[in-house]
């Protein structure tokens, strides 16, 4: 742990998830729970584009975190389904 410093404050972060169909967690995030972000594949990983303005609520930011907890097991990576 760092002590803490404004060095780490962002307002945009490309969080990592677990692997997962992109698309359809995005539009289950959007049609469940009225959250736009953008799910996104690269380099063999899944992440969610976060980005926090100032009215931003912490009751948000914790809707997002239980969506994704839900979703990305729901929704397994395409090349997970092979075989």
């Amino acid at each position: 742990m760092s002590p803490p410093t404004t060095d780490w404050w962002v307002q945009m972060v490309a969080a990592p998830i677990g692997r997962c169909d992109a698309g359809a967690v995005s539009t289950r995030l959007y049609e469940d729970h009225n959250i736009v972000i953008p799910i996104i594949d690269w380099g063999g990983r899944t992440f969610a584009r976060i980005s926090v303005q100032a009215y931003t609520t912490r009751t948000e930011l914790d809707l997002l975190v239980d969506a994704l907890v839900d979703l990305v097991p729901k929704f397994p990576h395409p090349s997970a389904k092979s075989g």
